[in-house]
């Protein structure tokens, strides 16, 4: 029985073992055929890799090679034009020569259009220490000053840097720069676009910023007595310990800045200003018409005014020193006669913007006179609107003069407004004379 057994296992365990050895070649077959595989894929992903390698140690020294060559060529560009301006400041009386200036402002702008911000600062002190970007304040000789305006000066940093006072820069571009700890007294950056610009620790006695664009402005520990911000953007400046005696900040947009109730009060002026809360500052109410009162006593025509045709006849109404009307007599030999005075609101631009400014518009009229405001936008486009006074019923019905008043809101982007009086012969009047006296035009801020 037990040989029996033995003799029927022992296929089976013949079976058995070359099952194992098939097993056993056709894993080492596939083994070999996935090496034979992985050394030609290894081969091309190491060749991959090293042609990677290669290139981008290619590009670099590429990029190296050319940020030299722009380097050498900036440097090119920067001795270039300092020569060339050295060479006219030792051959010419150069402050005094409009012409030579005007080869040195286009060599310079185009210059600093092709340089860094380190090369613009270097070739700015160059011509600062050539004293073409100094205007002289006391007027004490006929020098002038070298005229930048639209120069790309963004992200210049200059530091620590004494006496550099009246520098002249209106109406550049001055972003992201900064004058750190420097003495910049009397200077003028009117017109200017400055924003992100840090003045940290500097002293700007005088200095001028009327009508420049400053958000974001760093003024933090800075001296700014008498400074002039007059309608500047100053939108999220940082005034912190800042010193604001006197400093002009009329017509300013100070939305959300960081200045004190103490360093506003310290300020000289605050008129029509935006405060940081968003509200506005008191609007002083004035006559913005010049020679608008007592017209008639000036022997002849003010000059704010102007005329077409020069038939004026002055004389004192009621025979009064105090009521010197104007007027027109014997309209029927003339045509329509007129005089007109252009009036600037820019100093009421942020309130205007905003939709916050109401005007009042009057005046004393008698005959057929009678005045029109047209209200014009920064780029001298009209707003559309006309505003007119004058030759109401009651004026054509009386002899005398009658005041007259209309009150209404500034059309936005307001920055000029036209005023005419006119004396007109009317067919249909009963008048042949035209009279009128202190014509009045004021802002207010609407309630």
């Amino acid at each position: 029985m037990f040989s029996l057994k033995k003799k029927y296992s022992q296929p089976q365990a013949q079976q058995h073992q070359r099952t194992q050895q098939k097993s056993v070649r056709d894993c080492h077959d596939w083994l070999t055929l996935l090496i034979s595989a992985l050394v030609p894929l290894m081969i091309g992903i190491f060749t991959v890799v090293i042609t990677i390698q290669q290139q981008s140690s290619a590009n670099r020294q590429r990029q190296q090679d050319q940020r030299q060559a722009d380097s050498l060529q900036k440097d090119r560009i920067l001795s270039s034009c300092v020569d060339d301006i050295a060479k006219l400041l030792l051959t010419k009386e150069v402050a005094t020569d409009n012409k030579t200036l005007l080869y040195i402002r286009t060599r310079t702008l185009s210059s600093l259009r092709k340089l860094d911000p380190e090369r613009k600062r270097h070739l700015l002190l160059f011509l600062y220490e050539s004293q073409l970007l100094q205007y002289d304040k006391g007027k004490r000789h006929d020098r002038l000053t070298l005229n930048l305006v639209g120069a790309d000066l963004n992200y210049i940093h200059i530091t620590k840097l004494n006496n550099f006072n009246n520098l002249s820069l209106p109406g550049v571009d001055l972003n992201n720069a900064s004058f750190l700890n420097c003495h910049l007294p009397y200077s003028r950056f009117a017109d200017s676009s400055m924003n992100d610009i840090k003045f940290t620790n500097s002293f700007l006695l005088e200095t001028r910023f009327s009508r420049c664009s400053l958000e974001r402005a760093d003024f933090r520990n800075t001296t700014l007595a008498q400074v002039s911000f007059k309608s500047a953007i100053l939108r999220h400046a940082d005034f912190t310990r800042a010193w604001t005696k006197g400093a002009d900040f009329t017509n300013a947009d100070l939305y959300e800045a960081l200045i004190t109730e103490q360093q506003l009060q310290e300020a000289g002026l605050l008129d029509s200003a935006r405060l940081p809360n968003g509200s506005f500052a008191m609007v002083q109410d004035k006559n913005l018409v010049v020679n608008g009162k007592n017209f008639g006593c000036h022997t002849k025509l003010p000059s704010a005014w102007s005329m077409k045709v020069n038939a004026t006849k002055t004389f004192q109404y009621y025979r009064s020193s105090l009521n010197c009307y104007f007027r027109i007599a014997n309209l029927s030999s003339l045509g329509t006669i007129s005089i007109a005075q252009s009036i600037d609101v820019t100093d009421y631009s942020v309130l205007i913007g905003f939709g916050k400014a109401e005007y009042n518009f009057s005046g004393l009229f008698g005959g057929n006179a009678y005045a029109k405001i047209t209200f014009f936008t920064s780029t001298a486009v009209k707003t559309g609107r006309q505003v007119m006074i004058g030759l109401d019923v009651r004026q054509n019905e009386t002899e005398t003069i009658l005041f007259q008043h209309k009150c209404g809101e500034i059309p936005l982007d307001t920055r000029r407004l036209d005023l005419i009086v006119y004396f007109e012969n009317i067919p249909q009047g009963r008048h042949n004379f035209a009279v009128f006296d202190n014509v009045r035009f004021s802002i207010k801020k609407k309630t």
